[in-house]
């Protein structure tokens, strides 16, 4: 009766992990709409770190009480140590799906790479497009053709002086994110 109770007890220990581990997203499957940040991905592996220090910690000694139990019986306990088989290999499946989630979480990287670059270059671009919106823009919003030419060539330089400073810039960060882009060129949302 102990022997059967910590073999259910194992297994739905084992099955409850594995639902923490099926949780955590991958963003590798495509489903998201977002790109995952660096944050999301240390998450993620905090996570799967907590879950297999949960199973060294917590789950093993529980299983090495069952081998002790099951050692112990008088009978040999064949069904026990069939049953005893199924937990490990239920504990392989569980390896093997915290291994795959961990590589799955590596190659969201690329994409949380991919992501801080393009964001990267978006706030750029962004910062030259209100320098633009600045220089054609009035104070009193009336058109451009009304300011004194002295006032349009300061505009004209300043937004040359920014155009100048903006632009090597943003070549250069298009360029690292399209490097960025091509490990991951075949996801929808790059």
């Amino acid at each position: 009766q102990e022997v059967t109770r910590a073999i259910k007890d194992i297994l739905m220990a084992i099955g409850q992990v594995k639902d923490r581990v099926l949780n955590i997203d991958s963003y590798i499957d495509g489903n998201s709409i977002q790109l995952p940040t660096r944050d999301d991905i240390q998450m993620g592996e905090r996570e799967l770190n907590s879950i297999q220090a949960e199973v060294d910690h917590l789950l093993q000694p529980r299983i090495e009480t069952l081998d002790e139990m099951i050692s112990n019986l008088i009978d040999g306990g064949a069904n026990f140590i069939q049953q005893r088989a199924g937990i490990a290999e239920a504990l392989n499946n569980l390896a093997s799906l915290i291994e795959n989630k961990r590589n799955q979480l590596r190659e969201a990287q690329k994409l949380a790479h991919f992501g801080t670059k393009a964001d990267e270059m978006d706030a750029l671009m962004s910062s030259l497009l209100d320098v633009v919106i600045a220089a054609s823009n009035t104070k009193d919003n009336s058109p451009l053709s009304s300011i004194q030419m002295v006032d349009l060539q300061t505009k004209k330089i300043e937004l040359d002086t920014k155009y100048n400073y903006y632009r090597p810039r943003i070549i250069e960060k298009f360029k690292e994110t399209k490097r960025a882009s091509e490990p991951v060129k075949d996801d929808w949302r790059v």
